[in-house]
């Protein structure tokens, strides 16, 4: 809760500190000028009780006193936009928690809100810094002018400079947030000639449940089952995938039997059934666009952290607000959607397969790490789906199941979008008692990949290949010269 008022008060302050301060301004350069013109008629020895404030005379619109009377009517603009960005901060602040109000934990509220929403926001905070960068330069401008008598031209361009880059790249970002999102994968997309009988599976499957077929299906390295609707761009391929894409990670196609298998898949066609379609199509794009537009701001360094930070405070709070609703509602929705694996495969099998997922899945970075050694040492492995099947059955001998039973049902799966409950939240709603698993339920299947994909092998060295190059593009890995 701390931590949540901190972003508040300083997301207030940079809303309405600056007007704040130039209304402040404002008030005392006309005492100045009301000061002075008061002192000037009673020179001409005018009764000082008939003498009207400064601002009243002009505003009668005198032609004779239009010269004398233009600071007035400056200040009096100056004053007006302060109130303007006054009244967008107050917009901004109640647009954003009305619409979270009026989201509350209603699916298909939150899908309809979240996006238009975090558009407005950042177009309207757009608008207030723009304007609070003129109220700054011209306060500055005229403060210096009134009471010291001499302007920094310079200092005051510079900061109208800062003040229109930070406008435009708010619009930018708020722009470039209104796309689609694109989800970088690395993966092979699995087509009739590599994996009809994957395709035929997953298809099986999503009848079954009764949710809309993938348009499209990825098998990679990574250690996670996903479902997305949005674009997905694989890292050896130029183009970008569209409709649905689900993603699975080769080396579980083996480790796991063919019943845990259709679990899962049936889990993650559990996510594109009934109401959650809208909420998933809608409100998690939406949702990981401001989770990937708050990274990238936060990566840009510090010279642009005082740019960037007005557009960065509005959007964490945004995302604080909804991602409230998306954890409960998450929650809801994996229950649900293992509800709908089970009847696929088996409460018991998508039990042992999230079991099984738990605990290999926590191998992947073990495994880069070696991959990575054994690249610098100017080795190169030739199948890491293997590899990865290896070390998986190495682990299966080695653990001690009862003493490792704890961690493992506190585990919670990986997912490009949301938080998934703990294993033993989803096992007990599945009617299965943690205390009946044991390790047997954790043995790798070696299951027949080729009766999925029949080009698994070739597939598998991709992949590979694929992973390697990302290593060594990251700086993480460089093969010596000597090297083959």
């Amino acid at each position: 809760m701390g931590k949540r008022l901190q972003k508040l008060f300083l997301a207030m302050a940079i809303v309405f500190v600056i007007p704040i301060v130039a209304l402040g301004v404002s008030y005392a350069v006309s005492a100045k000028y009301n000061s002075e013109f008061r002192e000037a008629l009673q020179q001409d020895k005018i009764d000082p009780s008939t003498i009207l404030d400064y601002r009243v005379v002009c505003a009668k619109n005198i032609p004779e006193l239009v010269e004398v009377c233009a600071p007035a009517s400056e200040i009096q603009t100056f004053e007006q936009g302060a109130k303007i960005s006054i009244a967008v901060g107050v917009a901004l602040f109640f647009l954003l928690f009305a619409g979270r109000v009026y989201g509350g934990n209603n699916r298909a509220r939150l899908a309809f809100i979240l996006s238009p929403l975090t558009r407005i926001v950042l177009i309207l905070l757009s608008v207030t810094i723009v304007i609070q960068g003129a109220l700054f330069v011209y306060g500055i401008y005229i403060a210096e002018s009134v009471f010291i008598h001499r302007v920094h031209f310079i200092a005051l361009a510079g900061a109208g400079l800062v003040a229109i880059f930070g406008g435009f790249n708010l619009i930018v970002i708020a722009l470039r947030i209104m796309k689609g999102a694109t989800l970088s994968q690395s993966g092979i997309l699995i087509n009739n000639d590599n994996g009809d009988g994957l395709i035929k599976l997953v298809n099986e499957v999503a009848d079954s449940v009764g949710a809309t077929r993938p348009s499209n299906i990825v098998v990679g390295l990574e250690p996670s089952f996903f479902v997305t609707s949005a674009k997905v761009a694989l890292s050896n391929n130029s183009g970008t995938l569209g409709g649905t894409t689900l993603y699975m990670p080769l080396p579980f196609l083996r480790i796991l039997n063919i019943d845990e298998l259709r679990s899962v898949i049936g889990h993650e066609m559990g996510h594109f059934k009934g109401k959650d379609t809208v909420y998933s199509l809608k409100f998690y794009p939406a949702f990981s666009r401001i989770e990937s537009a708050i990274s990238s701001l936060e990566g840009n360094g510090e010279d642009n952290s005082i740019i960037n930070l007005p557009t960065l405070i509005f959007l964490i709070l945004l995302h604080d607000e909804f991602a409230v609703a998306e954890r409960t509602i998450g929650r809801e929705r994996e229950i649900a959607a293992d509800l709908e694996g089970a009847k696929v495969g088996g409460a018991k099998c998508l039990a042992s397969a999230l079991l099984k997922f738990s605990e290999y899945a926590q191998l992947w970075s073990g495994i880069q790490k070696l991959n990575v050694e054994t690249l610098n040492e100017g080795r190169v492995y030739n199948n890491l789906s293997e590899i990865y099947y290896n070390v998986a059955m190495g682990a299966y001998e080695e653990i001690d199941f009862d003493a490792r039973r704890d961690a493992l049902l506190d585990f919670k799966m990986a997912h490009p979008n949301d938080t998934h409950p703990t294993l033993h939240e989803r096992i007990s709603a599945l009617g299965i008692d943690a205390k009946t698993l044991t390790k047997e339920d954790l043995a790798p299947s070696d299951n027949s990949i080729s009766a999925l994909i029949s080009g698994c092998d070739v597939i598998a060295d991709e992949l590979t290949i694929s992973e390697h190059r990302l290593m060594i593009a990251l700086g993480y890995a460089s093969l010596p010269e000597q090297a083959n």
